[in-house]
């Protein structure tokens, strides 16, 4: 048996992506948190991320998405 995991960055849409993620077959939605030095991370998160902390997401936006992405 396979398992889906998606990885989403925090963000405004984070809920909702996570939410289709779910009705589209996943198993598991890991969610990022942004980092300001991204050293262990590849081009597609580290811009992700980029764009996470550019919106203003910050630890406890992170853990309001977190909360808000376990309600829905």
């Amino acid at each position: 048996m396979k398992t889906l995991a998606i990885y989403l960055m925090c963000g405004a849409a984070t809920p909702k992506l996570a939410e289709a993620a779910v009705e589209g077959g996943a198993d598991i939605v890991e969610l990022g948190f942004p980092f300001s030095d991204p050293l262990a991370d590849g081009p597609v998160i580290r811009r992700a991320g980029e764009r996470a902390l550019g919106e203003g997401m910050r630890t406890a936006a992170c853990l309001e998405c977190l909360a808000a992405t376990r309600r829905r």
